[in-house]
């Protein structure tokens, strides 16, 4: 399924107008957890601090995006099982998954997932699937700790972390817009903008969009395995009805952060995920319910604002608070014999607020100097 795409840089005034559209349907935010994906050489998220690769206390795989632009990338599950030793693709009825080790759920349950410290995962249902609700264009760095991390990033943490570190406006030297198609009906959508003041201010605006109807397989009568084997088709690798996308923007200044996006992926099921499952249906013959054709589509609005002010010389104090709205919703074929389906809509509202003390303090200097450690209280 290849995926052509052209890029135009330098779209300025028709961008902004575009994007300024975009940001009325999405609110904005992003996470002030002190990450900063410029920093070479070291890495985060094994300790949520900043240290040298060779002194974190968990193996840590390093991505960066000159390497996602290297294997043509087309989701983050793409991105995963090229570059983290033991994480591979897990088939499901109707979600993208991935394992750890050959540890898996019928969705992705196991791994918590981050963008720029703020979770993913949903509360309820703990998903977080690796499809094509996250924009690869905006990603500069992606940690992931292999390994159960519970300890530190609390439930969801079982088997990894995949923390994602977003571009900064320094990252973006100019309006880019993509656009690409290919075969089985892909088409890719995507629009990328930085703006960075004089004053220090950093806004990074972005908007994706992707759909394919995937590829239509014919399957005869002697390898179907439902109930009343017949001559059938499967549409594989489809995302469509509706498409999905990923739209949001982050603003940081000295003293405040935010960040927001509104991302939706939906991925249509093979076969049927009723009772009994396996078993192939023809697509066209059910009407969307709730807007969506078979399958499972997750929504998600995430919301985060955060503000910092230091408190002495040696001491930082974070304020964050966040809101996140989910929504699943699932189109199931119950029995193709009798074209019976059903449609279920699930909705979580969860938000908070948190309070962070960092202190710094010296760490004791070995051969070749130190450097000082953070702790948070």
């Amino acid at each position: 399924m290849a995926l052509s795409h052209h890029t135009i840089g330098g779209c300025g005034r028709l961008l902004a107008v575009v994007l300024a559209a975009l940001g009325l349907v999405s609110l904005s935010a992003q996470d002030a957890s002190g990450q900063d994906a410029s920093r070479e050489g070291s890495i985060f998220s094994a300790s949520k601090q900043w240290e040298a690769a060779r002194e974190a206390p968990m193996p840590v795989t390093v991505i960066t995006e000159a390497m996602i632009a290297a294997i043509g990338a087309q989701n983050l599950k793409d991105v995963l099982v090229t570059y983290v030793p033991g994480m591979t693709f897990s088939q499901d009825h109707n979600e993208v998954n991935i394992a750890m080790r050959g540890v898996y759920a019928s969705s992705q349950q196991k791994i918590l997932v981050l963008i720029d410290g703020h979770v993913l995962n949903s509360r309820s249902y703990a998903a977080s699937n690796p499809d094509f609700s996250i924009n690869l264009d905006n990603i500069k760095r992606i940690e992931v700790v292999r390994g159960p991390a519970s300890s530190l990033y609390g439930n969801g943490a079982l088997t990894a972390v995949i923390n994602i570190f977003t571009k900064s406006a320094g990252n973006v030297d100019e309006t880019v817009v993509s656009a690409g198609g290919g075969s089985f009906g892909q088409l890719k959508l995507s629009a990328l903008q930085g703006i960075k003041t004089a004053t220090g201010t950093d806004l990074v605006a972005w908007g994706s969009v992707y759909r394919n109807n995937g590829q239509i397989v014919d399957i005869p009568a002697s390898e179907d395995y439902s109930r009343s084997p017949a001559n059938a088709r499967a549409i594989l690798g489809g995302f469509k009805d509706p498409a999905s996308h990923d739209v949001g923007m982050s603003l940081k200044t000295k003293r405040f952060t935010l960040f927001a996006a509104h991302r939706y992926g939906k991925y249509v099921e093979p076969f049927t995920d009723g009772a009994p499952t396996g078993e192939s249906y023809n697509y066209t013959d059910y009407q969307a319910g709730n807007g969506v054709g078979p399958g499972l589509g997750i929504g998600a609005l995430n919301l985060d604002v955060s503000h910092t002010r230091a408190l002495g010389k040696d001491s930082t104090l974070r304020l964050q608070s966040y809101v996140d709205r989910r929504e699943v919703t699932v189109h199931i074929v119950n029995d193709p014999t009798q074209k019976a389906h059903s449609a279920a809509v699930w909705k979580e509202w969860d938000a908070g607020l948190l309070a962070k003390r960092v202190a710094r303090m010296a760490r004791p200097r070995a051969t070749g100097g130190g450097s000082p450690a953070s702790r948070s209280i």
